[in-house]
């Protein structure tokens, strides 16, 4: 018994040692994160009963139940993964974080803002990265690339329901026909869009490239900012561009982030959930609000981005960019700077649209509010041919 009181006091001097760390060093200003908290609990409550149990088991008893519940939850989790987990649209990536898992295809059903029940056909392309990828062998002149984030991406419509669709079914309708291509993947920054882009782009050729931006594009693409945020799938996974050099945040957090994400379904969906309850509780995604500096910081390293992108691209290629919303005044006014300092046409009738049919009473939202649903698609589609037609016939 003695024996057994010794090896519990060793297996509990764990929890004794990584309490001490957190709450005197690592927590010293009594601000740590939910998710701190809910890991160190979880993994002390696990410790606690594996010490009661070599206090009456013993030690070799113990050993072996605990092996036993390691197999039971790993075998579990593998299986959630594999079979509840059957519409998952991305996949981790080395470079870019996660992108858009290729041949996925299922149906599922979404709401719109006011509750309506609406059918979603999600499918992507052959090839990773791509919602659509279509032929690329034909003439430059007739292909048109679209390249975004969860806006063009996610599974809140039907493909052949997407504003990029609806837009290119107006060009016909106009005698002008277009491949399309339309890259991306929910949550991405603009530096992923222009990793993905120095990939494919060459290949792909397009005269026409549609760039969607998001005004938390300003967040995503900062590290001080996105820091600051409760983002973890996106903070810990993505690449950021500091001091013209891509690099990852390799604290020793984000990387057992990285690796638990990457092996487990439940650590996933716990994460999930710790996360929307920080979203209540702090009203937003902020933990701490930014700074005037570090928001400026961020417009400039957008701009440093962006440009990037306009000169991959070449002066052959005609760009315009698109915003999912314009009701941030203030972020509104720096994308439309940053267009037009790089010469990018930047298309605001879209969004004007929106909010004109918003006013109305129309139901266009998803159920979150942030995304399109068919009708909202449909309207936004429209007036983005619309601009663009005008500008074309120009030429």
């Amino acid at each position: 018994m003695n024996l057994n009181r010794i090896f519990a006091f060793i297996f509990f001097l764990p929890s004794l040692f990584l309490n001490h760390i957190t709450l005197l060093l690592y927590d010293h200003d009594h601000n740590l994160s939910i998710f701190s908290i809910v890991v160190i609990s979880i993994f002390n409550i696990i410790n606690c009963v594996f010490c009661i149990s070599i206090l009456y088991r013993g030690l070799k008893k113990s050993i072996f139940f605990l092996l036993y519940v390691i197999s039971i939850l790993v075998l579990s989790d593998i299986a959630f993964d594999k079979f509840i987990n059957t519409n998952k649209t991305i996949k981790d990536d080395e470079l870019l974080g996660w992108i858009l898992k290729s041949n996925v295809s299922f149906e599922s059903y979404e709401e719109t803002a006011t509750k309506k029940k609406y059918l979603v056909n999600y499918k992507t392309s052959k090839v990773d990265g791509f919602r659509e990828y279509g032929n690329t062998k034909i003439n430059r002149e007739n292909k048109m690339l679209v390249i975004g984030d969860s806006f063009a991406n996610a599974a809140f419509a039907s493909n052949e329901n997407m504003f990029y669709n609806v837009m290119n079914k107006e060009f016909k309708e106009n005698d002008l026909f277009y491949e399309l291509f339309v890259g991306g993947a929910g949550g991405y920054g603009t530096l992923q869009e222009y990793i993905l882009l120095q990939k494919h782009l060459k290949t792909i050729d397009p005269s026409i490239i549609i760039f969607q931006f998001c005004s938390n594009d300003f967040e995503n693409n900062s590290y001080d900012l996105e820091s600051k945020t409760i983002t973890r799938s996106q903070k810990f996974r993505r690449p950021y561009l500091v001091n013209d050099e891509i690099k990852k945040d390799n604290s020793i957090q984000a990387k057992i982030y990285r690796e638990l994400s990457k092996a487990s379904y439940v650590f996933n969906v716990i994460d999930l959930m710790i996360s929307n309850i920080q979203y209540r509780k702090y009203k937003g995604y902020f933990l701490i609000e930014p700074t005037k500096l570090e928001y400026e910081d961020s417009v400039k390293t957008t701009k440093d981005i962006i440009s990037k992108i306009y000169h991959l691209a070449g002066k052959n290629t005609k760009i315009y960019s698109i915003n999912c919303s314009i009701e941030d005044k203030k972020k509104t006014e720096d994308w439309l700077k940053i267009m037009n300092d790089l010469g990018i046409i930047a298309l605001l009738s879209p969004s004007y649209k929106l909010e004109i049919a918003e006013k109305d009473g129309q139901d266009i939202w998803q159920r979150d509010k942030g995304h399109l649903n068919n009708l909202g698609n449909e309207i936004y589609g429209k007036a983005i041919a619309d601009e663009i037609i005008v500008y074309l016939k120009k030429l």
